[in-house]
């Protein structure tokens, strides 16, 4: 009996001591207290809720990744969290961080709720990654039995050179626009309006280019106080915005300036194009401008149109709307189905968009040809660039992609800037100018010192990226081609030889 009790009692005090050990978990909050600075600490103890600990996931949380031996599970506290059910140093550190506050606050921390609720995440996300994986394949079969056998006809093209900028001959202005007219060359130039949900609203302001003088000149209007959208349609130059608070409408033709009634005072619209007309896209409405004073709606949505400083066009019932992106990235071109009310961006209309590729969201450059075959290039200067054919039909053709043809790699090319004639297709990138003719791709000119350490007030060097994202065919071998970040550029060609010329 003295032995049975000697055994009791000696079981009672292991499991109490075993009860009672520390776990790699509550040694790393032993840990913590001791690290960490009394002012941080009590800001720990001051946070409501254990969610709050987030806010220390990349500098807290970043210290006990690196330093706790949670990424090459060399630690007993990685060990023991991965029998538990843990599969990335990010959820442990969190963990580790909430399990904290709980400690300091008296709180229980059910640890097995938040390993299930990881254990979910990364379950949906294997099916996820399994689907694109999925996707990727099915788009690269797509791509494949589309792909336009393109012939690439390399000859001795010139290379011209950018001419350097510095302070004094930088042009900065961001011209989304260029069509001829009676004294030059029109150019719309983009203007930040403002910030909505983040995002910048853009407008358009009016510029002249005069090709005999290679330079450019604001558009002024006395009629208004502040101009906020504007393009030029024939020999007609429309111009919109505000008189003190009031919005008005204004063309000027031949030098001859006039005011025109407006079809609504609720909000302020941006002006386009559609067939000669002049069309103004408010928020929800559109509306198309006949004769001199005529305005009819001719669309409305329940949802709001994308903003844009590339005047909004209208062919064949389709408003096409290139909108203006986050930080001159993933800009998208919008196609708005005036019959169908149906409004789609171009790279979720190819189904080919993706966290494996190809990576489509950033649409510079869109032009159509004569037969309403539309062009759209994808991609940025950072990155492997294509060019799409659409056609009326609904079909899909791959003229370039990411940089090749049919997987051969086109060398010195990338397509950002795109305008479609009645005979060839023009193309423009960091790397040049090319023309496709028929399936014949063929370089007019080469393009290098497109990137540059550009002087600032400050002292500072901004590096500066040309990223060409319009082009304007003026007669036989004279082009003007225009910037995503500034910079207008004319290259010519006189008495047998190629030149470049900035316009100021």
């Amino acid at each position: 009996m003295k032995k049975f009790f000697i055994l009791f009692v000696t079981i009672f005090f292991v499991q109490v001591a075993f009860s009672q050990a520390k776990t790699p978990l509550d040694e790393a909050h032993s840990r913590l207290e001791k690290e960490l600075d009394e002012k941080t600490l009590r800001e720990i103890d001051s946070l409501e809720t254990k969610d709050d600990m987030i806010l220390y996931h990349h500098s807290i949380g970043m210290y006990i990744r690196n330093n706790y031996g949670l990424w090459k599970a060399d630690s007993e506290l990685c060990r023991y969290l991965l029998e538990l059910g843990f599969r990335h140093p990010d959820d442990m550190s969190n963990a580790i961080l909430e399990s904290f506050w709980c400690k300091r606050h008296g709180v229980e921390y059910d640890l097995d709720a938040e390993i299930k609720k990881y254990a979910e995440y990364w379950d949906k996300a294997l099916a996820w990654e399994n689907e694109e994986k999925e996707r990727y394949r099915k788009a690269q079969d797509f791509i494949k039995n589309n792909m336009v056998e393109i012939t690439f006809s390399a000859n001795n093209a010139p290379t011209l050179s950018l001419p350097s900028r510095t302070m004094e001959t930088e042009c900065r202005l961001r011209i989304r626009y260029l069509c001829k007219n009676n004294n030059g060359v029109y150019a719309s130039v983009r203007k930040k309006l403002g910030d909505k949900n983040g995002n910048g609203i853009y407008g358009s302001m009016p510029y002249q280019i005069d090709l005999k003088s290679n330079t450019i000149k604001a558009i002024e209007c006395p009629l208004l106080d502040e101009i906020m959208s504007s393009v030029q349609i024939n020999d007609v130059l429309w111009i919109y915005g505000k008189k003190g608070k009031t919005g008005k409408l204004v063309s000027i033709q031949k030098g001859k300036t006039k005011t025109v009634p407006l079809p609504s005072d609720k909000g302020d619209p941006s002006l386009g194009i559609y067939s000669g007309d002049l069309i103004a896209v408010y928020s929800q409405n559109i509306y198309r401008l006949t004769g001199s004073t005529k305005w009819t709606k001719i669309f409305s949505s329940k949802n709001d149109f994308p903003n844009s400083s590339v005047p909004p066009m209208i062919y064949d019932d389709i408003l096409y709307i290139r909108d203006e992106g986050l930080h001159e990235s993933s800009k998208s071109l919008w196609l708005i189905d005036l019959k169908s009310h149906k409004m789609e961006e171009f790279y979720k209309k190819t189904g080919l968009v993706g966290s494996y590729g190809p990576r489509w969201e950033n649409n510079y450059s869109y032009s159509l040809d004569k037969n309403e075959n539309l062009y759209v290039t994808a991609g940025d200067g950072s990155s492997p660039t294509s060019l799409i054919r659409h056609s009326k039909t609904g079909t899909f053709e791959f003229l370039i992609y990411d940089g090749t043809i049919r997987g051969k790699k086109i060398p010195n090319f990338d397509v950002l800037a795109v305008n479609a004639t009645d005979d060839y297709v023009l193309l423009a990138g960091q790397s040049g100018l090319f023309k496709l003719t028929g399936n014949t791709l063929s370089p007019i000119v080469y393009f290098k010192n497109t990137r540059q350490l550009i002087p600032q007030k400050n002292g500072s060097n901004y590096h500066w990226g040309w990223d060409p994202s319009d082009i304007l065919e003026l007669s036989t071998d004279d082009y003007l081609i225009s910037g995503t970040f500034g910079g207008t550029y004319r290259i010519k060609k006189t008495n047998g030889q190629w030149e470049i010329i900035m316009i100021e």
